[in-house]
């Protein structure tokens, strides 16, 4: 990563700062912006190698696991949290979603979200001392009851439906549940996954 790429992270969070506060009302700190443009940076440098070595094409798209297994994304939405309240908010996002399969009765799935900090915190053996640390236990200890269970990292662009749903899910507030149903602000996505599932 170069000094352009801060730059341009930069001046997209402060655009995106400035709008929250025209549409919203919503004033950031100059805490909260800088804390979330070091949190964005240091993402990108982690998955930057990665990234090379990767097809865009080939991950852009979501892909359905081989049966028996069944994918359930997450993604968290925050309005420009700091760092530490962005991780724990993508943290509770794999909590619940390993909380859903179980509920659900599913045995074996891929939990896969676009954060790739919490993706390798749930898929190392060692504990660490971050304050999302007893989340990421309690996530990999209930991983364990189940036959199997995978985390992988994902792309933003094959994670879409996970990340419209939670901003959705942000802009209101109250638990608020889904089943054999989406949210309208999703179909778009939905259907355009599907169309790359089974192409015409």
């Amino acid at each position: 990563m170069n000094r352009l790429a801060l730059l341009v992270i930069t001046l997209w969070l402060l655009w995106y700062a400035r709008n929250k506060k025209v549409r919203e009302a919503n004033l950031q700190t100059p805490e909260q912006v800088c804390g979330f443009i070091v949190s964005y940076y240091r993402e990108l440098e982690l998955i930057a190698p990665k990234l090379q070595l990767i097809s865009s094409t080939q991950n852009s798209l979501w892909q359905a696991p081989d049966p028996p297994l069944v994918k359930a994304n997450f993604d968290a939405s925050f309005s420009m949290l700091t760092e530490r309240l962005a991780f724990m908010a993508e943290a509770y996002a794999v909590l619940h979603a390993i909380d859903l399969l179980a509920d659900l009765g599913f045995d074996s799935a891929v939990i896969e979200g676009d954060s790739l900090t919490i993706i390798k915190k749930l898929q190392a053996s060692s504990s660490d001392l971050s304050e999302w640390s007893a989340i990421i236990f309690e996530v990999q200890a209930k991983a364990k009851t189940l036959r199997n269970c995978f985390f992988n990292f994902t792309l933003r662009a094959s994670n879409q439906v996970a990340h419209i749903i939670a901003k959705d899910f942000s802009l209101n507030s109250g638990d608020r549940f889904w089943v054999e149903e989406i949210p309208s602000s999703a179909l778009h996505a939905v259907a355009f996954d599907c169309r790359n599932l089974h192409p015409p």
